[in-house]
């Protein structure tokens, strides 16, 4: 026979166990966009340098009309290049915080449920198959609650994503990408 001692120390190892594993995942999503920005800013920091190279060597009014407006076009294709790989990052990074605790979470639902299930059986408190059956109610309803939650932020993610694919910057800058310019 579990004690209720017991009960607890097992929910508070599984629970304890969850958020350790959770935190991980989370730890390892944040050093994915950490790194991803710092890759970032190594490439602006390249392309700075190229264009303060670009402006040094400009012998005449024109050619730095001619330099700023390709810059400008630059800058524009590498902001909505930059923008797409950061919400595609953000994006499987949400999916495998959301995949884990979803497969985490079912786990120790389950397991939660046949440890309650086998307390109720064995002690002989009135009312006890009520409140077992109450509590699942209530799981059931927090797993259809957290089933939204997440379909919620899948859906939020793509319309972020699309929103910045649609966006006048976008557009222009999708259309921009095929030509050829000179160097």
């Amino acid at each position: 026979m579990q004690t209720a001692q017991e009960f607890y120390a097992a929910v508070n190892n599984a629970n304890l166990d969850l958020g350790l594993a959770s935190a991980e995942a989370s730890q390892a999503a944040g050093e994915g966009l950490v790194r991803f920005q710092l890759e970032t800013c190594k490439g602006l920091l390249h392309a700075l340098v190229q264009q303060v190279r670009e402006a040094v060597a400009v012998k005449d009014p024109g050619e730095l009309l001619a330099l700023s407006s390709k810059w400008s076009q630059d800058s524009t294709e590498k902001l909505m290049s930059q923008s797409r790989n950061y919400v595609s990052t953000a994006q499987e990074a949400n999916q495998q915080i959301a995949r884990f605790l979803v497969d985490s979470g079912t786990a120790l639902q389950g397991e939660l449920v046949k440890t309650i299930e086998k307390v109720v059986s064995q002690s002989a408190l009135p009312g006890g198959q009520s409140a077992l059956a109450a509590m699942k109610v209530a799981m059931a309803s927090a797993s259809k609650a957290m089933d939204a939650m997440d379909q919620a932020t899948k859906q939020f993610t793509e319309y972020a994503g699309a929103s910045l694919t649609a966006s006048p910057m976008g557009a222009a800058a999708k259309a921009a990408s095929p030509r050829k310019r000179a160097s």
